[in-house]
């Protein structure tokens, strides 16, 4: 099996670098707006986000499958609904929308103030399947560091790709922070690439892969 690596590169440059519909399979989250500008607005973070949308839809094999973790934002009063923005983004390139999980990120009846207490977790695909029934709600499951995906999501999104996808065990993360996704990967047998345009995060990310 290739190794996995990490890049210290921009994601979107990268992703426009690669040919349409030749990456077998994405699972990532992508940043909130406090992470991108301290400036940025709700506008041209919507603007942004539906950037990265059509790129990763462009991309993704049309059998593999696209698993986004997201958590919603609330931002002046508004809520950014981030599961919304990703299925628009989906429904226009024809990408059918093959489950959406919930990924707690406190126990019921607890509350956070600056966001929900929950992740989406939204699998889309071309022409995968469904498979078999699986849980809607993910338990709580402590994150590897603050603002990081909820380990249990990547989990059963990457024992999800395994199970339908079995001959393609190759997996990209272009927002991969500290290495969730590589650390997860690795122990379930995946080629995981990595991309972060902070090269402190990458150097994380490199101690989950083995030498």
């Amino acid at each position: 099996m290739e190794k996995s690596q990490v890049i210290c590169a921009d994601a979107l440059q990268y992703l426009q670098d690669l040919p349409d519909h030749s990456v077998p399979n994405i699972l990532t989250g992508l940043p909130d707006l406090d992470e991108l500008s301290d400036d940025m607005t709700v506008d041209e973070y919507l603007l942004w986000y539906r950037e990265v949308m059509d790129l990763l839809l462009s991309k993704i094999s049309k059998s593999g499958y696209l698993i986004l973790i997201q958590t919603d934002r609330k931002f002046r009063r508004q809520l950014l609904d981030k599961s919304l923005l990703s299925s628009v983004s989906a429904m226009g390139w024809g990408a059918k929308q093959i489950s959406h999980k919930i990924a707690l990120l406190r126990d019921i009846d607890k509350t956070n103030l600056f966001r929900p207490t929950y992740s989406h977790v939204l699998c889309y695909s071309y022409e995968g399947s469904t498979g078999i029934a699986t849980p809607d709600v993910i338990p709580v499951s402590k994150l590897l560091y603050k603002n990081g995906s909820h380990p249990l999501a990547v989990r059963r999104g990457l024992e999800f790709i395994k199970k339908q996808n079995p001959k393609q065990l190759s997996v990209l993360d272009p927002f991969v922070g500290r290495g969730t996704t590589i650390k997860i990967g690795e122990e379930l047998g995946f080629k995981v690439t990595g991309i972060d345009i902070d090269e402190e995060q990458c150097k994380y990310a490199r101690k989950f892969i083995p030498d």
